[in-house]
């Protein structure tokens, strides 16, 4: 049973404020991180992603328009969501 969520979206390969976001309580003790798009286009593509796809099947992934090649070369795992 899923208990609590954490929503990230928009990081745009900030690795350190993706780092600060998850040290956040609520957001460490989540059952599901849905991570909603343009998370790695930026200055830290590719940390940013490998730090994300470290969340394994906790993770639940929504590519944003800036995501597709990044995460698809990547090697995402776990759930991915694709665009509607």
């Amino acid at each position: 049973m899923v208990s609590s969520v954490a929503v990230l979206s928009d990081i745009h390969g900030v690795l350190p404020a993706l780092e600060a976001v998850r040290t956040e309580p609520d957001a460490a003790a989540a059952d599901v991180v849905v991570l909603c798009g343009d998370l790695a286009a930026g200055p830290l593509p590719r940390q940013t992603l490998d730090r994300l796809a470290a969340l394994g099947e906790q993770a639940v992934w929504v590519r944003g328009n800036a995501d597709r090649a990044l995460v698809t070369s990547a090697g995402v795992p776990a759930r991915l969501v694709e665009d509607p």
